[in-house]
């Protein structure tokens, strides 16, 4: 048992690996998601910085006192759900800096 990630690959992996979701514990084992794009580059796909977390005050009159440590709020930063490319495939190398320009 434990955790595992999710991947899908837009790239020709055959076609059982390919445009499918499968999971894998060779990454992170943090339950995160991946893709690989079309020509080979790992990416991460992240909601990070896609939201604020942001406290909603005893004088704000949104609070609720029955919510106690739940008056909070997310607002949308305007920033895209993506991440960016990780070095995790060593035949990623080769062309890292191409993946990494994106």
């Amino acid at each position: 048992m434990g955790m595992f990630d999710y991947i899908r690959s837009s790239y020709n992996l055959g076609e059982h690996f390919t445009n499918v979701e499968m999971q894998t514990k060779g990454l992170a084992c943090a339950m995160c998601r991946y893709w690989i794009s079309p020509d080979g580059c790992l990416y991460e796909l992240t909601y990070r910085e896609t939201h604020d977390f942001v406290e909603i005050g005893v004088d704000d009159e949104r609070y609720d006192p029955k919510r106690g440590f739940l008056n909070y709020e997310w607002i949308p930063t305007g920033i895209a759900g993506a991440g960016g490319a990780v070095d995790l495939l060593p035949g990623a190398l080769a062309h890292r800096d191409q993946c990494a320009a994106r």
